[in-house]
């Protein structure tokens, strides 16, 4: 049974053992691709959507607490200093991130970003 979860801010999720992944400012594309990921992926997730425009630091770096992995769009103005943090896009050597996810899903979790990124 899948119990992935798209959690679109202010909100928050209470933590059940899925993989928590963030992403910021996705295109629409980029959320699309994911969403449908989830519906087949044999791996929960809890994403958590963050645009820039948003400007709440505070609850960026709260979400980032204790997340696996933060994907950031390439165009994105958003700056993180985290270890666990991928840019992605066009130049990127991880050009979508539902890349990431399919590493994941193929239970490759200790060597998903080393394989991706």
């Amino acid at each position: 049974m899948n119990n992935s979860r798209i959690v679109t801010y202010p909100s928050t999720v209470e933590p059940e053992g899925n993989h928590k992944v963030i992403l910021i400012d996705p295109t629409d594309e980029d959320r699309t691709r994911i969403e449908f990921f989830l519906k087949v992926s044999e791996q929960n997730f809890d994403v958590y959507v963050y645009r820039g425009e948003y400007y709440d630091l505070e609850f960026l770096n709260h979400i980032c607490t204790d997340a696996d992995w933060v994907l950031i769009n390439d165009s994105s103005q958003v700056k993180t200093n985290l270890d666990n943090q991928t840019r992605y896009g066009t130049g990127q050597e991880l050009l979508h991130p539902v890349d990431y996810f399919i590493k994941i899903d193929r239970n490759n979790v200790d060597n998903a970003t080393e394989s991706v990124v």
